[in-house]
């Protein structure tokens, strides 16, 4: 069988608890994006643009720690961080929520978790063979049945204010884009990728090779970004990411803001995120085009030298967050260039620029999965594991710690992420056996 890698040659209220190398890819992001620079790949640093001086403090191109945290005055009127938090457990018995495990390609199975402008949220998981959207309300209880559609897991999630939902499911070696109304009738359920397995150029499915995934929404389209397999004739199958724009109303493929066909390999993760005006795919390659976080499958994020072009990297993604005065919040994990693994904060501004890396973690040990969504207005919680436990903290857009870290009372799982309420509220939901632990951390201030 031919090797899996790519040949090079071809990304409050209260703490408490209630129980209750193929072809180069075929399209670009941006409409101004042209065509990937060779220098680049070779030299990060040539992607490194100085962002506005109003947005990213100047600093050297090693990167800045985040330094001694001060707290914003604006934030304590709220009470501090730790006591914004509430959590909740919610019962999906006689279900079982099937997480997977964090050993080999897509065998993790993650939570999603949406928020809604009337403070509901909607938590979307794997039950086996079955998928489930579990609605819960301003207060984190159970606000009704769950809808449910078959599949072995959940890939990307998307919950709209009329009681709609758009699911990235995986049925046996097809990736489907459903979406159901909120009765739990199907609106459409329309296949992405759907060839059969078979030794023929051109097939392309989802298997074992890895999936994970992540579908957003941009007001006109949806847009899915998945791992899948795709047969090369002579090289062979190989794994790589896709990124197509989808028509709302049936699910079918659409002149949209982004797309390509074959883009980082192998993708062992990914995130996906909306500002308003651009989409940004961020991917983690072991191989190809380079060993690296990657940009729109053109532009280095974060060296990565311990991908094995063979499925393996040391690499982690964390949270991808879109500003609210357009551009974006990235945070990852690695031991490049540290001596010892250490979360780090890239901004990306309107034109999708990079900052240089902001050190949010220093410490002599290990720090691990990365989490970051935008928190009130102007704001982002940030979120990692320092040994057991999991650590919350509130960042300015540059990236500099105003409140925190803290240790907080809950779990953390690798590739969830966590989600927004319009409000500006942050949320996030784990699974275990037959329970939902739901989060919720009240915004405060701007």
């Amino acid at each position: 069988m031919t090797p899996r890698w790519l040949v090079p040659a071809l990304l409050c209220s209260c703490v408490g608890s209630a129980e209750m190398a193929p072809p180069q890819s075929s399209a670009a992001v941006r409409p101004d994006a042209g065509p990937v620079d060779a220098g680049l790949l070779e030299r990060p640093d040539a992607a490194v643009l100085e962002l506005d001086a109003g947005l990213v403090p100047r600093v050297d191109a090693g990167g800045l720690d985040a330094g001694t945290p001060i707290v914003d005055a604006g934030l304590l009127p709220c009470g501090a961080l730790a006591t914004r938090l509430t959590t909740a457990t919610i019962s999906v018995s006689p279900s079982t929520i099937d997480v997977g495990s964090s050993f080999g390609w897509s065998n993790n199975r993650p939570v999603h978790f949406a928020g809604l402008s009337d403070g509901t949220a909607r938590v979307a998981w794997s039950g086996g063979s079955v998928v489930h959207v579990t609605p819960v309300s301003a207060s984190l209880q159970r606000l009704g049945v769950d809808l449910t559609v078959p599949g072995e897991s959940v890939r990307g999630f998307v919950a709209h204010d009329d009681g709609t939902v758009a699911l990235l499911v995986v049925r046996g070696t097809t990736m489907v884009l459903t979406k159901l109304r909120a009765d739990g009738t199907a609106v459409f359920a329309t296949p992405v990728v759907n060839d059969p397995p078979a030794e023929v150029e051109g097939k392309r499915w989802v298997d074992s090779w890895g999936h994970d995934g992540r579908l957003v929404f941009t007001g006109q389209h949806y847009v899915a970004y998945f791992g899948h397999t795709k047969h090369f004739g002579a090289i062979g199958k190989h794994q790589g990411d896709l990124l197509i724009s989808l028509d709302p109303t049936t699910g079918l493929p659409a002149g949209g803001p982004a797309g390509w066909e074959w883009g980082c390999s192998h993708s062992l993760d990914l995130r996906l995120a909306w500002d308003g005006a651009s989409i940004a795919p961020v991917c983690l390659s072991d191989c190809y085009r380079v060993k690296a976080v990657m940009l729109n499958n053109s532009e280095i994020l974060q060296s990565e030298p311990s991908g094995n072009c063979a499925g393996s990297s040391d690499g982690q993604l964390g949270g991808l967050a879109a500003l609210g005065t357009g551009g974006f919040a990235f945070t990852f994990a690695t031991r490049e260039g540290r001596t010892s693994r250490d979360v780090g904060f890239i901004a990306l501004d309107a034109q999708l620029r990079k900052s240089p890396p902001v050190w949010l973690t220093s410490a002599a040990g290990d720090e691990s999965t990365p989490h970051l969504a935008r928190y009130g207005a102007q704001h982002l919680l940030a979120s990692w594991r320092e040994g057991a436990d999991s650590k919350l903290a509130v960042v300015s857009a540059a990236g500099v710690i105003v409140e925190g870290p803290v240790t907080a009372p809950v779990g953390l799982a690798e590739r969830d992420d966590f989600g927004r309420w319009p409000g500006g509220d942050v949320g996030w939901a784990e699974g275990a056996g037959g329970s939902l632990r739901v989060s919720r951390v009240r915004a405060c201030g701007p």
